[in-house]
């Protein structure tokens, strides 16, 4: 009698090798279409994920598969920093943040079934693995400088605000000026200063239009773009500075001074001497200077 051959078919083992991705972009701006990737064996380019064996991102606080195509994305304390959205047929993923977080963030977790090899029906062989995604902020922080005027005593001093501009005039320094953050995104993107923002923070840390002290009087015209300080009559000297605040559009606050001196106005006189007849009136007149 003939022996049966039964021909036994092993699959062979294969083990993709996952390619993470990382990304860079300024605070505030998304980081978009980042997708890993995974090398086999016994495919010649990449595999990645497909309509026909879909992308899941893993939920960061269960480290399960996560059921939404959108997951937090956490800080290394476990804080909500943002979010990844991931597009299952390409597994691409889209990292928005928050747009006042600046540091570090935890990598997204993607599972993709991976295709290994076909059986004798033409059917996938996939093998599920995990790769990853990390973004990286770019920090972004606008920059101020502070202004100084002098005049004399009694008379209102006023110092401009300048925004985004690089000043090369000789009174340069009577100027408030704040610039927005010279780094640019991916697109060219700047995270401009929020205009509306703009403000005098007084003794107290309180924003205000008006800041009153024993000296004098400062007021923020934000039309005109001006500080105005109105000394009291009897202060000389260098007043004490007001604060000026403003916030970029992430909300990240810069401040700088403004510091006024009043220069002292003392009266002097001259000595004069007059002559005549006996018994007459005699005139002077009078002689009064403004000394500095």
């Amino acid at each position: 009698m003939d022996g049966l051959y039964i021909p036994e078919v092993r699959i062979p083992t294969v083990e993709p090798t996952p390619n993470n991705v990382e990304s860079r972009n300024i605070q505030g701006f998304a980081q978009k279409k980042e997708k890993p990737t995974f090398n086999v064996e016994t495919s010649d380019t990449p595999v990645t994920a497909s309509a026909k064996h879909p992308a899941r991102l893993i939920d960061p606080r269960t480290n399960t598969l996560a059921d939404s195509a959108i997951v937090d994305a956490l800080d290394p304390n476990n804080n909500k920093v943002g979010t990844y959205k991931i597009a299952p047929e390409t597994g691409e993923v889209t990292f928005t943040p928050n747009i006042d977080y600046r540091g570090e963030v935890k990598p997204a977790k993607v599972s993709v079934p991976v295709v290994v090899a076909h059986d004798k029906d033409n059917n996938d062989i996939t093998v599920t693995k995990e790769a990853t995604y990390t973004p990286r902020i770019i920090p972004v922080s606008p920059t101020a400088e502070a202004s100084t005027t002098r005049d004399v005593q009694g008379k209102a001093q006023v110092s401009r605000i300048v925004f985004d501009t690089l000043e090369e005039n000789a009174d340069k320094n009577q100027t408030v000026n704040f610039d927005r953050s010279p780094e640019a995104g991916t697109a060219g993107e700047h995270v401009d200063l929020d205009k509306e923002t703009l403000t005098l923070v007084n003794a107290s840390g309180v924003e205000t239009n008006t800041v009153t002290t024993d000296q004098g009087e400062y007021v923020l015209d934000k039309v005109s773009k001006t500080i105005t300080f109105t000394p009291k009559k009897e202060f000389v000297g260098t007043a004490t500075a007001v604060n000026i605040r403003i916030k970029d559009m992430n909300g990240t606050k810069v401040e700088t001074t403004y510091t006024p001196t009043v220069i002292e106005v003392r009266p002097t006189g001259k000595d004069s001497a007059t002559s005549g007849p006996q018994g007459l009136t005699q005139k002077i007149s009078s002689c009064l200077q403004s000394k500095r």
